[in-house]
């Protein structure tokens, strides 16, 4: 959810959440989903009406966002990859 201002996180985080999640995948998912439920209704409450999708439902997380996807089905090689 940085991305959605503007920043990459994706150099240091894959790694820092697996040795905090002591490589559970079921923990980081469970996690992951938590937290971008969270962050959308953040930026949800942050955005102005005016430029929000009137068709989108802004309470629910998606379970097809490629950060969650990406973290629940990696392996822990791909989760430092980026990193080493």
């Amino acid at each position: 959810m940085l991305r959605a201002v503007g920043l990459d996180s994706a150099a240091y985080s894959d790694a820092y959440v697996f040795g905090w999640a002591d490589g559970n995948l079921d923990l980081i998912k469970q996690s992951a989903e938590t937290v971008l439920r969270v962050a959308r209704h953040i930026l949800t409450d942050l955005t102005p009406p005016d430029e929000l999708d009137p068709t989108a439902d802004h309470t629910a997380g998606d379970p097809a966002d490629p950060d969650l996807t990406a973290a629940a089905t990696a392996s822990p090689g791909d989760l430092t990859a980026e990193v080493a």
